[in-house]
């Protein structure tokens, strides 16, 4: 039996929490660790949405570029994947952009319909899940 990812998160941030940070003395190491702790504790928080919210972007992208619906029919197995592919999405999005832009045009309702929803996301990705406390431990 392998670790899940939040396991390996939660170990790592219970031994800076436990074990290293006590044991600093300079003060610049320990904001460092505690920096580290924090970026644990919202790594944390967000884990399980990841895929999800990168799947909802590859969605609302391919939609966005009218991409046929066999675009997106065997989703990409792995995170890293689907956000290559959604990387490459958003460059053809900018190069749109760039192109109206040039040619006068107003943003498109469904760009702007893209980018609110993108903004939901984006919120719940930098928002980490109430009941997680930024110190290393759960509130």
């Amino acid at each position: 039996m392998t670790p899940e990812p939040r396991d390996l998160l939660r170990g790592a941030r219970a031994t800076l929490a436990e074990v290293v940070l006590p044991a600093l003395s300079d003060p610049f190491a320990i904001e460092q660790a505690k920096t580290v702790v924090r970026v644990l504790v919202h790594l944390d928080a967000v884990i399980d949405d990841a895929y999800a919210l990168e799947w909802e972007e590859a969605r609302d992208l391919a939609a966005l570029l009218d991409e046929p619906a066999s675009t997106l029919a065997n989703a990409p197995a792995s995170y890293r994947a689907l956000r290559d592919a959604n990387v490459e999405r958003k460059r053809r999005v900018a190069e749109r952009i760039r192109a109206a832009s040039a040619a006068g045009a107003a943003p498109d309702a469904a760009l702007a319909d893209y980018v609110r929803r993108q903004s939901q996301r984006d919120r719940r990705w930098t928002s980490p899940k109430p009941g997680i406390d930024p110190a290393g431990g759960v509130a």
